[in-house]
């Protein structure tokens, strides 16, 4: 099968560790050109040197999403660095961990302001150079909290879930115009994640859960979703048990909330497993 990545242009966000990390890796063994970015630079230098293939294949363009107005300049250097971009990874990303009652506004805005506004802020820079080439592919790296309501992911749950909404809005406007989305909606994948992750308070505790360390190797997520965009997927759910949870909800969400609410503990063992613990 003709590899349809050689010589591709993809530009990764959240490239220094993690999904980013892996998709670095496995687009480069497959001929990428690749451009990576996080606020990271060692890091991003670090996977680099680790990618397949020639050091000038990849090109490192450290940025921090959430500073708006430094997005427009890192799109022009990136579009002139190759003369375009095939792929935009959407993989940065932030979570935090607190009930509802614990967690303050700016926790809820730290989240969105990198998960969300970050990721529309560099559609919107990008969105013009592949009108004008006609072509392009957004893939956005989402979760299952944004298809379960699941006790205290309600930032990042929310912040993913309002991606869903904007790409497929965005899907809707662009489908006669050669460009492409997909959504890859990851569970448990085996990444520090949690570890880095907020408390309701803003505060970083480094706690970590067995479901999350007991989850996908990134590179097998990596894999699943490499394969997702070569078959230009709408969208894919990624994960081991816990991906039935969206069937559940979907087929009957009355049923699936009285579980979620009531026997919350059964529901997790299933799909969801330790995501309660603390």
């Amino acid at each position: 099968m003709q590899n349809c990545f050689a010589h591709k242009v993809v530009w990764i966000t959240g490239a220094s560790s993690g999904i980013g990390e892996a998709l670095a890796y496995a687009f480069s063994e497959q001929g990428a050109r690749l451009i990576l970015s996080s606020r990271h630079e060692g890091e991003l230098n670090r996977v680099k040197d680790n990618c397949a293939g020639n050091a000038g294949d990849v090109f490192v363009l450290p940025m921090d999403i959430t500073e708006i107005p430094e997005i427009e300049p890192k799109t022009v250097t990136a579009m002139n660095h190759w003369g375009g971009v095939d792929y935009v990874i959407h993989n940065a990303g932030i979570a935090a961990r607190g009930l509802v009652t614990e967690t303050c506004m700016n926790v809820y805005r730290k989240v969105m302001e990198t998960n969300y506004f970050g990721t529309v802020g560099l559609t919107q820079a990008v969105l013009p150079f592949m009108l004008r080439a006609g072509k392009g592919h957004f893939v956005v790296v989402s979760s299952i909290a944004a298809r379960l309501g699941v006790p205290q992911l309600s930032a990042y749950g929310a912040s993913k879930l309002a991606l869903h909404a904007f790409f497929d809005s965005l899907r809707a406007e662009i489908a006669a115009k050669g460009i492409t989305v997909t959504l890859a909606v990851a569970g448990f994948v085996n990444t520090q994640i949690v570890q880095h992750a907020m408390n309701g308070q803003g505060n970083y505790p480094g706690k970590d859960i067995a479901a999350q360390t007991d989850g996908l190797p990134p590179e097998v997520c990596a894999a699943r979703i490499i394969r997702a965009v070569r078959k230009n997927k709408t969208e894919v759910l990624i994960g081991r048990p816990e991906v039935w949870g969206v069937y559940i909800r979907k087929m009957s969400p009355k049923f699936f909330g009285w579980l979620i609410r009531h026997h919350p503990m059964r529901m997790l063992s299933r799909f969801l497993p330790r995501v309660f613990k603390r």
